[in-house]
């Protein structure tokens, strides 16, 4: 591999961020600004649609994935994956436009049919999309990823705004999933058409196995995400769909803006090491620890954060999703393994712990979630807290195993975010809790945050912190120094 092939992750960073942001937390990110104005049964509604919908998309991702990893000779049959990928998305769309009667049917609300048959058009952008998806992100092509993600999301982004202020309605949320995705699958499309020529050409038995391979982890990781929303839609109501999913999204987003960007780059950074024998044990655990130090911090901050922003700025019918995202948010340590160690498992070719983990989280998440939701959307909580410690520490052994990492780095990747993101959370919260103003509680919350978990820092890594204020200062007093 060439010097500039091994920086190319680095110097693709900034613009992974920006990717793997949007890619995952648009969504989450809408509905939380949306969800005040379109209310706790349309918030529940739109996510049922999204539960659905989420099902019949891992053939797309599937195809996109696995594209990423398939041998340069393979390059030539991205036209016949295209074809497939478009015309096994059109079959599936049209399943679930013909079930969707039925399916609101069992999940007790009419109005859900034609939001799903509306919503089923997605997985046809998504079914074109795929393979330029894979193709750019086999090219670490970030920075047009994550422009056609932008151009997607303002587009998207701005109808859903005027239906929900105009309509409050869900039909916002299902607008922009399917504008974003439709916009985003058209500029990809454009970019790499001269990768999608169809040549007369088979797939082989080992293509075949790996796509086959890949769209099983990405039904089983869809799954284990939208199992939660069903079985409470099913077994309490649509309301209760809107406050879980409120609260769930609160860690969805962290988990975005922190671990999100490295996994992006952990899938090809990684693959490119594996076809050249290097050991990727060192790498994940320099990944996880800088990872973990955004990411825990983040997730205590938020789960000390929510009182004040579900209590004081949303609407009181938001009120009940306080708890139930607190304790999600204590789930996002378990994040910090399985959102990293996932992608290690695909890339160093381990597929079979790679179905195992999701495996056991779809049969963790849905036992769990069935015990526990008669006690209501805070127990379902708790079910998402344990299904995390259990997949989490199955992944640690599998990483030690198959690659050799030591799961005594990994647990000492917590212990200073923990220290600092915890008395930061602390202090926080009693600032917030001292001030007389609602509205200036959550402003008040995070200053303190911010401020407390900076000093705890800069004394926990003080050494460092003083080479590096003396280097600034070397540097302006040679600045202001006359020639």
């Amino acid at each position: 591999m060439t010097e500039t092939r091994r920086l190319e992750p680095i110097r693709n960073l900034p613009w992974a961020f920006v990717y793997s942001f949007i890619d995952r937390a648009a969504l989450a990110l809408l509905t939380v600004a949306l969800a005040p104005v379109i209310g706790v049964h349309e918030t529940g509604l739109a996510s049922l649609s999204m539960a659905i919908v989420f099902l019949a998309l891992p053939v797309p991702q599937g195809i996109s994935d696995a594209i990423v990893q398939l041998p340069e000779e393979s390059e030539r049959k991205f036209g016949i994956l295209t074809l497939a990928s478009t015309g096994l998305a059109i079959l599936l769309a049209l399943l679930v436009w013909s079930a969707a009667p039925a399916i609101s049917t069992w999940l007790g609300d009419a109005e859900l049919a034609d939001l799903l048959q509306i919503h089923s058009l997605v997985v046809v952008a998504a079914g074109i999309s795929a393979v330029p998806d894979g193709i750019l992100a086999r090219r670490l092509q970030f920075r047009m990823q994550a422009q056609r993600k932008v151009a997607g999301t303002a587009a998207g982004a701005a109808i859903a705004v005027a239906i929900a202020l105009n309509w409050h309605s869900a039909l916002s949320l299902i607008a922009f999933h399917l504008i974003s995705q439709a916009v985003s699958a058209a500029i990809g499309v454009f970019t790499v058409r001269g990768s999608l020529l169809l040549e007369r050409t088979d797939l082989n038995v080992g293509e075949l196995r790996r796509i086959a391979g890949s769209i099983a982890s990405q039904f089983l990781g869809q799954l284990n995400l939208r199992v939660f929303d069903l079985i409470v839609g099913a077994m309490l109501t649509v309301a209760a769909v809107g406050l879980w999913r409120m609260g769930y999204n609160m860690m969805l987003l962290v988990t975005a803006l922190t671990l999100a960007p490295a996994a992006s780059l952990l899938l090809p950074a990684f693959s490119e090491d594996v076809r050249l024998g290097k050991n990727v044990a060192g790498s994940f655990v320099a990944f996880h620890k800088y990872a973990s130090a955004l990411a825990v911090p983040a997730f205590l901050a938020t789960g000390a954060g929510l009182p004040f922003l579900f209590g004081d700025i949303f609407p009181a019918e938001w009120a009940g999703a306080t708890l139930a995202g607190q304790i999600a948010c204590l789930s996002g340590f378990a994040n910090t393994i399985s959102t990293l160690g996932l992608p290690t498992l695909l890339a160093s070719g381990h597929y079979r712990d790679l179905l195992t983990a999701n495996l056991l989280s779809v049969l963790a998440s849905v036992l769990l979630t069935i015990a526990l939701v008669p006690f209501g959307i805070d127990a379902v909580a708790v079910s998402l807290l344990l299904k995390g410690l259990i997949v989490s520490g199955f992944i640690a052994y599998a990483l030690r195993q198959r690659c050799g990492v030591s799961v005594r780095a990994i647990a000492a990747n917590f212990l200073m975010p923990t220290i600092a993101g915890g008395a930061a959370s602390l202090f926080g919260y009693v600032a917030a809790s001292l001030v007389p103003s609602p509205h200036l509680s959550l402003p008040t919350f995070v200053v303190v945050f911010i401020g407390t978990w900076a000093a705890v820092m800069l004394f926990a890594f003080r050494q460092a912190s003083q080479q590096v204020i003396g280097s600034i200062r070397v540097a302006v007093s040679a600045k202001r120094s006359p020639p």
